[in-house]
């Protein structure tokens, strides 16, 4: 859908509607109004449906496929921006940046200060959910009958972090998959505050339970390895982890969104709160991971990221198995999407194309892929060998005494 969109955009030369993209995405960066710049973005797809009904089949007009498009274009158009202004800056300072296999830039140095993204209630929504009653993880609303233009915005509200109404004896939202004292916590903070944390704005979207098991398959894990998920979620991952490396003390996480570092505490994980691109990776090769699995966000090429970021943690002996977005495959002007491509080769990387669809339980029908590295492809290492070559021959053309 993706392609398609963009390829008649370019045969047509739409100069309007690129510029209509790049106003949204710049709205969104002085904003951080992300539903506003997601429905903006659909308006557009929907324009070019309709301007060229014959390019595009049944499923690409699905409200599914057309909300994770819209969201994809979204985030192409902000790290096109982001990137150009990066470049910007560089030429200006008269420098210039590259992928450099050391230090693999692609990743952030740092990220310590980073906050969680949250939405603003409206008032009257608000009101309602001050006298909303809560039991264990069921949200129940007020007796009194809410007109159906308020009791929307609520129901929005409530799905968007995870609740679904349930009918019959129940009458409720409910929270599934969750801690019920994390949430009560987590739902009491939005009382008080009149905000809260839309898990799909850290770009969280569950693993679901088929992909997971084939990831971790993929990742040839044995028993007793040392195992790491980073951005863990809820552990979709990291069970499969602990189920062939013989314990859950065998998987450590790292997970950002307090909800689920609950959940992962209650698994019986160790777990690291906190931003994974914010962390140093292991002195030495002792401490690092032998098998890495994990599902990263994608948005803004944050999977390429975590990607990167996550092979300083990996073993030279070690395999890691990614799950990504496909932006960095058919991104050909963007920088980014060019550097990771350009790590995937040199590291000579598995690459599994999954199609979309498979996390349509989890709320989306982006496609995906799945990539596998081993350790001893990395860049690092394999300069490491070279340097050991070259002493070893040093050694050998040495006279003898």
């Amino acid at each position: 859908m993706i392609d398609t969109c963009n390829n008649v955009l370019t045969i047509n030369n739409d100069g309007n509607s690129h510029k209509a993209r790049l106003e949204i995405g710049q709205a969104f960066l002085a904003t951080g109004d992300r539903p506003a710049a997601d429905k903006k973005m659909r308006e557009i797809l929907q324009k070019v449906q309709a301007s060229n009904p014959n390019v595009f089949d049944a499923q690409d007009k699905s409200s599914a496929v057309l909300d994770a498009s819209a969201s994809e274009l979204v985030d192409d158009i902000v790290a096109s921006i982001e990137d150009s202004d990066a470049i910007l800056a560089e030429n200006a300072a008269g420098g210039a940046t590259g992928f450099s296999a050391r230090d693999t830039a692609v990743a952030p140095s740092g990220n310590a200060a980073f906050k969680l993204p949250t939405r603003r209630v409206a008032p009257d929504v608000l009101a309602v959910l001050k006298v909303c009653r809560i039991e264990n993880a069921h949200v129940y609303l007020p007796a009194t009958k809410l007109d159906r233009k308020l009791y929307e915005a609520v129901n929005d509200v409530l799905t968007s972090m995870g609740g679904k109404w349930k009918s019959g004896k129940t009458q409720a939202h409910v929270f599934a998959d969750v801690d019920p004292a994390a949430f009560q916590a987590c739902f009491a903070d939005l009382q008080a505050t009149g905000s809260y944390t839309d898990p799909k704005d850290l770009s969280f979207f569950p693993t679901p339970a088929g992909l997971a098991r084939k990831v971790v398959e993929m990742a040839r894990v044995e028993a007793g390895m040392k195992t790491g998920e980073f951005s863990a979620g809820n552990g979709a991952i990291a069970l499969e982890l602990a189920q062939a490396a013989g314990g859950r003390d065998k998987v450590f996480c790292v997970e950002l969104f307090p909800p689920n570092v609950k959940i992962l505490r209650n698994h019986g994980f160790h777990v690291h709160e906190g931003d994974f691109l914010s962390m140093e990776p292991p002195a030495s090769e002792a401490e690092k991971y032998d098998r890495i699995a994990i599902n990263p966000p994608f948005s803004n090429f944050q999977d390429a990221a975590h990607v990167a970021h996550a092979c300083k943690f990996l073993k030279e002996s070690g395999r890691l198995v990614a799950i990504t977005s496909t932006s960095w495959q058919h991104q050909t002007a963007n920088r980014k999407a060019a550097e990771f491509r350009n790590f995937v080769s040199q590291t000579e990387a598995e690459i599994e194309q999954i199609p979309a669809g498979e996390f349509k339980s989890s709320g989306t029908m982006v496609a995906t892929t799945v990539l596998a590295i081993d350790g001893v492809n990395l860049p690092w290492y394999q300069v490491d060998k070279m340097v050991d070559v070259e002493q070893e021959a040093e050694t050998a053309e040495a006279p003898t005494p």
